[in-house]
């Protein structure tokens, strides 16, 4: 991502510290003085993105998502309080190789940027922050009762237009359950696309929401203030609901000043100032992500056209498995399938273009399953992986087929479940219904549209077709956790889902799968709509096997293994 001179890139860090072994994810941009930016809850790293454009030709800005938000792991720990969030960004600012930065922060962002400072002085130069709050005794009660309520998914989907709903009226009150005229806030209603947006957010801290959100609750921020060492500004807009707290922190030591700015661009402007006054030294290159022993850990793989999110374990000697999901999937929706592979293979789960924390590499106009190959491809050869083995689940195995078929060598044994394969008619049939449109509505119904659509998808194939004929046969699989993911995925990418749901219908899996050279094991569920087909279609071919996998995808790994190792 690019704007003028400034290009941001995403990046991870992993740590071994206090709070566990665990993996920040961060947007860096520039090369000047070091700044870090800590986000408002529940964002992300997202909301900087038009200020890292803006700062980054002064600054090398570096905006990590908080433990918890966005990308980033949550820190390990029970009752963490804000001191420990402030000790996780020293820990970061440590992992980094930086020896001295400038802070800034917004919202929960500002309480984490200023007890850092007061934290950590040796590695601040000077602290920026805008909307700060100093809650007293009373507030912080009745907000850390109230205002947080668990987030668990429903199996109705209810908990997303309850999500909607607080979200939306978050921006009418504040606090967002006190419906009083004293709790109304004069703010115009943002569009459905921009509430989207924060609905977003939300999802991708879960019930992890609720950790720095409360921290800032319970902060003591007129303290902490009080206790800073480095050059400072506290301030907020006037229209801020934060902007009249300012009055009850104490005087403030020298060199530190605390005052309401009269807009929101002049707030920026004076942080921005104390930041350019105070500079830090040039931070040193972002180093690459370090393994994590016994788990799944991350790193952004640059390749033509932007940066591609891969999940990867190294333990084990061998071929790279690689495990690929399928249309409205990423990394987290095969997690378990990876995981069950964790000390037999080294394992790799890319996200495809345009899915969850992936660029879209691709560029606009129709996708096909070549075109996810070729990105495949560019991965494998960024990571030096010259032969691998590959376990794809429904379309994401037509991509490593057709990556086995093209590119002979690079894969050595394949498992599929769930192949998809379909005659003309039923391709008709599947490209006009399947993948409707989620248009974001200003009451919040396309949530529910794309829950019960997904959801559906365990009881009935096609989804739409919903009748005694359509149901599919054995045990259900409709955990509400598995449901809820895979809905997330789909708002996240809300042109490529659809898109690669049409690459993958097109695909004649089960015609291709005659030119692959390679051991091809046809793995399904008892409940997967291809059972039969695979069934059919390995007793045709002499490279091909069939295998009645378990329930539970966290098991399937296991039950491979064999396979893999050519031992079935």
């Amino acid at each position: 991502m690019s704007d003028g001179n400034v290009t941001i890139t995403r990046h991870f860090v992993s740590i071994r510290g206090r709070y566990g072994e665990r993996q920040v994810h961060y947007r860096r941009a520039g090369d000047g003085p070091s700044l870090v930016l800590l986000h408002q809850s529940p964002q992300s790293s997202l909301e900087y993105v038009p200020l890292m454009k803006k700062w980054g030709r002064h600054f090398t800005v570096i905006a990590p998502d908080t433990p918890g938000y966005g990308a980033s792991d949550p820190a390990e720990g029970e009752d963490l309080t804000m001191a420990d969030f402030a000790d996780c960004v020293a820990e970061f600012i440590r992992a980094l190789g930086i020896s001295k930065t400038g802070l800034y922060g917004f919202h929960t962002g500002a309480a984490m940027s200023v007890e850092t400072a007061a934290r950590h002085p040796d590695l601040v130069t000077a602290v920026a922050v805008n909307g700060y709050g100093a809650f007293n005794d009373e507030e912080q009660a009745e907000l850390l009762a109230n205002y947080l309520p668990p987030f668990v998914p429903a199996w109705d989907g209810s908990h997303l237009t309850w999500l909607w709903s607080r979200l939306r009226q978050q921006l009418m009150f504040f606090p967002w359950y006190d419906l009083s005229a004293a709790a109304r806030m004069s703010y115009d209603l943002p569009s459905a696309d921009h509430l989207q947006r924060e609905v977003l957010e939300f999802l991708r801290a879960g019930d992890n929401y609720r950790k720095a959100y409360g921290c800032a609750f319970s902060h003591d921020g007129a303290e902490a203030v009080v206790e800073l060492k480095v050059p400072g500004l506290v301030t907020a807009w006037v229209g801020d609901v934060l902007a009249s707290q300012l009055e009850r922190i104490p005087p403030p030591p020298d060199g530190v000043e605390v005052y309401p700015s009269p807009t929101p661009q002049s707030a920026l402007e004076d942080c921005f100032r104390l930041l350019a006054a105070n500079p830090a030294p040039v931070p040193p290159a972002s180093p690459p992500a370090q393994a994590l022993d016994g788990r799944l850990w991350s790193e952004m793989v640059s390749i033509p056209g932007g940066q591609v999110r891969v999940y990867r374990n190294t333990d084990a000697d061998g071929t790279t498995v690689v495990v690929q999901h399928d249309a409205a999937g990423s990394g987290r929706t095969v997690q378990g399938l990876a995981e069950s592979l964790i000390g037999t293979h080294p394992v790799l789960a890319v996200e495809l273009p345009g899915h969850a924390d992936s660029d879209n590499t691709i560029g606009e106009g129709d996708v096909s399953v070549a075109d996810y190959r070729d990105a495949l491809v560019q991965v494998l050869d960024a990571l030096g992986l010259e032969q691998v083995n590959g376990y794809g689940v429904w379309g994401g195995g037509s991509v490593l087929l057709d990556l086995a078929i093209e590119n002979t060598g690079r894969i050595g044994r394949l498992v599929i479940t769930g192949l998809i394969d379909h005659t003309e008619e039923e391709q008709a049939d599947l490209l006009a219904n399947y993948t409707p449109e989620i248009v974001p509505q200003w009451h919040g119904g396309h949530l529910l549209e794309a829950w019960h659509m997904m959801r559906d998808q365990g009881i009935y194939f096609p989804w739409y077709s919903r009748t005694a004929e359509s149901m599919l046969k054995g045990e259900p699989y409709l955990d509400p956790g598995m449901v809820h993911r895979r809905v997330v995925e789909v708002l996240r990418a809300p042109v490529m889902w659809r898109k690669a749901y049409h690459a993958h219908f097109r695909y004649r899996a089960g015609q291709r799968l005659a030119e692959a050279g390679i051991p091809v094991l046809l793995a399904t569920a008892e409940w997967d709509v291809a059972r039969q087909l695979s069934e059919r279609l390995a007793g045709e071919h002499a490279h091909c096997d069939a295998l009645l996998l378990p329930d539970n995808p966290a098991d399937w790994g296991t039950a491979v293994t064999p396979f893999f190792e050519g031992d079935a």
